[in-house]
């Protein structure tokens, strides 16, 4: 697996994509304890788990068909810039009131990572030569489960030390 990481293109791919992962982790566990936080309320944080689901299940078959149609590497840069644009306005969710934005913003960045990820893979076979494939497919996949364990337990911490603005900074940073 590591003979693949000597294509330096390859390696800087996999090492972008494992710290966009874990920022998306981060907001992925951050954002169900901040509106458990802010509601006291089971049902709303699993409402929020499904708004960050859905669009996997709505969008994610049909989302690879568009980016083979697009340039990667662009729909990368778009899709990057729109999610660190889409996760503004959690910045400003101050009261249970306005709790909505939260799942607003959950859906629509899940939304747009449908189509970043399959550009992602899809790129990984024009950098990788045939006999180093397995290679780097495994090392995308292993790094990707790497940025899970890594995300989901920061954004617990980074919630309870810093509050949602650290989390969604964070977040925006890795993009």
């Amino acid at each position: 697996m590591l003979v693949a990481l000597r294509n330096r293109n390859l390696a800087l791919l996999v090492a972008a994509q494992t710290i966009t992962f874990t920022g998306s982790y981060v907001l992925f566990v951050g954002l169900p304890f901040y509106v458990y936080e802010l509601t006291g309320s089971g049902l709303a944080t699993g409402a929020l788990f499904m708004a960050q689901t859905i669009p996997q299940l709505a969008l994610g078959s049909i989302a690879g068909v568009f980016v083979d149609r697009w340039d990667r590497r662009r729909t990368r840069i778009t899709a990057d810039v729109l999610r660190i644009l889409v996760l503004l306005p959690l910045l400003a969710v101050p009261s249970t009131e306005a709790v909505w934005i939260v799942y607003a913003v959950a859906l629509a960045e899940a939304a747009i990572g449908q189509f970043s990820n399959p550009a992602t893979l899809a790129m990984i076979p024009r950098l990788a030569p045939p006999q180093h494939l397995l290679q780097a497919n495994s090392l995308y996949v292993t790094t990707r489960h790497v940025a899970l364990l890594i995300g989901s337990s920061l954004g617990g911490v980074l919630l309870a030390i810093g509050g949602l603005n650290l989390v969604v900074s964070v977040d925006a940073a890795t993009f």
